[in-house]
């Protein structure tokens, strides 16, 4: 796969674009944002489980998302 542009996420912004939430329930979510931060800290990541196989199939293209 090709490499992206990894860009760390600002935690404030995300939750105050939420404008369907009320402030607690912003509140709540910038509390379980902040303990999940490391998900989005604008680096690649390294499998650390066991190997995977994945057979594509013929004509298939890699797509990133």
């Amino acid at each position: 796969m090709k490499d992206s542009k990894y860009e760390a996420v600002n935690l404030n912004e995300v939750v105050e674009s939420q404008s369907n939430m009320t402030p607690i329930q912003k509140g709540k979510f910038y509390e379980m944002m902040k303990r999940i931060n490391n998900l989005f800290v604008g680096k690649k990541g390294k499998w650390k489980g066991p190997k995977v196989s994945i057979e594509l199939k013929s004509g298939a293209k890699l797509v990133q998302s």
